[in-house]
């Protein structure tokens, strides 16, 4: 709990975010086994909400073939 209140409560709206913003790093894998392309993805979605409510997303992502590409 950050700020006096669950991490969910700013990206919700329940809260608003303090005055310098607040970023939230949400990390991720899986697969990816489409027609063209099977392999697995890995990455972080990184996303900070600004003092006045609007969010900004930065995402990195790395895909990795079954090839090895």
């Amino acid at each position: 709990m950050k700020y006096g209140s669950p991490t969910n409560a700013v990206p919700l709206g329940l809260k608003r975010p303090p005055e310098e913003g607040a970023r939230f790093d949400v990390l991720f894998d899986g697969s990816n086994t489409g027609a063209k392309v099977k392999g697995t993805v890995k990455g972080a979605d990184c996303f900070h909400i600004r003092g006045d409510g609007r969010c900004q997303l930065h995402i990195h992502t790395e895909i990795t073939s079954e090839a090895g590409m």
